[in-house]
């Protein structure tokens, strides 16, 4: 099953810092996870460029856990 949600924007900053617009509120990367785990689509965008970083973000924190 597809979600059919919008996603969930997540924006990263500076040391790897994560903010949800939506709720207006920095998340962890284990909230990160939860979230996909929860089928939620997510997309994770660099806040300074607005390039798609969610690939990226997702391969390099594998090693972290």
């Amino acid at each position: 099953m597809v979600p059919t949600s919008d996603p969930v924007t997540i924006r990263l900053y500076a040391q790897r810092r994560f903010y949800q617009p939506r709720s207006g509120s920095y998340v962890t990367f284990d909230d990160l996870i939860a979230l996909i785990c929860g089928r939620a689509r997510v997309i994770v965008e660099d806040a300074h460029t607005g390039a798609d970083v969610t690939a990226f973000v997702l391969s390099s924190n594998q090693t972290e856990h």
